[in-house]
């Protein structure tokens, strides 16, 4: 499973969803003393199999136990060979409810989902999770339940010794995930002390640009689920730290769209806000200027040969800059290593805020027409120094 390879030739992984339901079903196994042999297999969400075998798999003072190691393939995230592990255990039925997942497993046996150490807490609405409880997503929940009810099926005479006097108890464990967590937007989006169970496929594609956009969907809904009437998508963590500093607004408000532009400003949009602030840096500005609503470095690296004929149009080809140097400034711009570089080119010449201000009427335009036709909002655009000081705003 985890050598494929997806069509970029990286190799695909799975899930911490995936991962948790091989611990649930390796877990109950020990717990009902069948034979332990490696690999355990789990049927995914998209209809194949996957097998992974258990770095630790035991029995400790009654209670099943069982750690694999989460491969995210060639996919740069953080759980990437983390331990992801998970205890089941017996518990009377009139153990006080209200912690944690309860599902209905069949033959009257009621499973209790918990998340253990290093398993965030949902502190924020607007997450698929309701408020108090385990940052465990709905596909990872099936897909463990789907993994223990297979063990148990076959174990009908054993099970149902159980069901009438006690409830499975299934606890999910990250021994680093509050450390993890740390790396990861969950402390914005309200999920506190560790990480979330994802995966709605239970494979990690390398890359994955459908994650990404899940993520920054659910920055939104949370920030909407808050109260937020005002939010600011920011292309990055540097520029989030800035646009904080320009806004007094709360923390859910600024929302990390990276190079998703596009689609945060028209997600955003239809989730009803009243005003809707983009926060940008040189490059991307020229990106979106020239109408791209994926800024990635895959579309294309800055244009600088579109700001050297912006430049020509705004100040005509024998335009100097101040600073006595050879050639004309669109000649200077178009060879030009960096954004960052041409922006110093262009703060040299007394030209500078009529070109940045160009682009950055340009750039609003095609932010202004990516929004739906039916949907009335205020929309704001800043484009930031590499300090922090605002280049251009405008509406």
């Amino acid at each position: 499973m985890t050598t494929d390879k997806a069509h970029t030739g990286l190799r695909k992984g799975f899930s911490t969803g995936a991962s948790a339901a091989i611990a649930a079903k390796g877990a109950v196994m020990q717990l009902l003393g069948l034979e332990c042999r490696p690999p355990i297999t789990i049927r995914l969400p998209v209809g194949r199999f996957l097998s992974v075998s258990p770095i630790r798999w035991t029995k400790e003072d009654e209670r099943g136990v069982c750690v694999v190691i989460k491969d995210g393939g060639d996919d740069p995230d953080v759980t990437h060979l983390a331990e992801i592990g998970a205890s089941a255990w017996w518990e009377p039925l009139q153990a006080i409810k209200g912690e944690g997942f309860y599902e209905e497993l069949g033959q009257g046996l009621l499973m209790n989902l918990r998340g253990g150490m290093g398993v965030g807490t949902v502190t924020k609405p607007g997450l698929p999770v309701a408020i108090g409880l385990p940052a465990i997503n709905p596909v990872p929940r099936r897909m463990i339940c789907e993994a223990v009810s297979s063990v148990l099926t076959a174990l009908q005479s054993k099970t149902a010794v159980y069901s009438e006097a006690a409830q499975l108890v299934v606890e999910i464990f990250v021994p680093k995930g509050a450390e993890l967590a740390k790396e990861t937007l969950n402390p914005r989006l309200g999920i506190l002390g560790g990480i979330s169970i994802l995966g709605t496929t239970g494979i990690v594609k390398p890359f994955s640009h459908g994650a990404y956009r899940a993520t920054i969907a659910s920055a939104l809904k949370v920030a909407k689920a808050c109260g937020v009437r005002h939010v600011v998508l920011c292309t990055g963590t540097t520029s989030e730290t800035f646009a904080q500093k320009h806004y007094d607004l709360p923390e859910e408000a600024f929302v990390q769209m990276a190079d998703y532009v596009k689609f945060s400003l028209e997600f955003a949009a239809h989730l009803g806000f009243e005003r809707i602030s983009t926060v940008c840096f040189i490059g991307k500005a020229l990106k979106m200027a020239q109408g791209m609503g994926q800024t990635h470095a895959s579309q294309g690296a800055v244009d600088m040969e579109f700001l050297a004929k912006l430049a020509h149009e705004i100040t005509g080809n024998g335009s100097p800059v101040c600073v006595p140097r050879t050639g004309s400034l669109a000649k200077e711009l178009r060879h030009a290593n960096t954004a960052r570089h041409a922006l110093e080119i262009l703060r040299r010449s007394t030209s500078c805020s009529d070109v940045i201000n160009e682009i950055g009427r340009r750039m609003t335009a095609s932010l202004k027409a990516w929004l739906p036709s039916d949907i009335k909002v205020v929309l704001e655009t800043l484009i930031l120094d590499f300090d922090g000081q605002i280049l251009f705003q405008g509406l």
